[in-house]
């Protein structure tokens, strides 16, 4: 028996509709559910359903940026969207469930992974919900200090841009005091050294040219 086109290409938009309402629930956390007819006459054409899908998929981008990145990420590289996947048509039954066994057991591991963040989530929701809001009165007060705090810290940055401008000459005075007073002193010192010892050179000479004179 041939398959039938329209029941292929009915499968197919149910299949689109069910992703469509997960990613809402997924972005939102609201799930509607709408009843489907089961008298064929009675349901909206497929043209119908194809631009219900396609005004709530835009909608979607229009107001969520992840959802609108994922559809320039698939503009952008298409080769990263595998596009061989199988219509529910196309699966047999041992395949649909094993795929829904699948399914199931990541759902469970992500489950069992997140199941020690659960217990938090729900201690600080508490503790949000059972922390007592401050009076009015405080949080005017508080307000109305905000001036005097940003003039405080247009002090404070003026203090620190002194104390930078203070180390710097500091350091400037130090390099100074070093090669003055340190280097300088020294190369002083050792050129009185050096005459010192060219005088005590020609006193001596002197002393011993007088000597032999006086001996002749």
């Amino acid at each position: 028996m041939e398959p039938n086109h329209d029941d292929i290409a009915g499968e197919i938009v149910a299949d689109l509709e069910h992703r469509v309402k997960r990613l809402e629930f997924y972005l939102t956390g609201a799930l509607e559910l709408d009843d489907v007819a089961k008298d064929a006459s009675l349901r909206p054409s497929l043209s119908t359903r194809l631009k219900t899908i396609a005004e709530t998929i835009n909608k979607a981008a229009s107001q969520r940026r992840a959802v609108s990145g994922m559809l320039q990420l698939y503009i952008d590289f298409p080769e990263l969207f595998p596009s061989d996947t199988l219509t529910p048509s196309d699966l047999s039954a041992d395949d649909q469930e094993h795929e829904d066994e699948t399914t199931l057991k990541q759902q469970l591991t992500v489950v069992d992974a997140c199941a020690t963040m659960f217990p938090s989530a729900v201690s600080r929701l508490n503790l949000l919900k059972d922390s007592p809001m401050p009076p009015s009165h405080t949080t005017a007060s508080l307000l109305s200090l905000k001036p005097r705090l940003n003039r405080a810290e247009m002090v404070q940055d003026s203090l620190a841009a002194d104390l930078a401008e203070l180390r710097l000459r500091t350091v400037l005075l130090l390099q100074r005091w070093v090669k003055v007073g340190i280097q300088a002193a020294g190369h002083c010192w050792a050129d009185w050294e050096e005459r010192l010892l060219d005088v005590e050179r020609l006193v001596r000479r002197t002393e011993r040219a007088k000597a032999q004179e006086e001996q002749d």
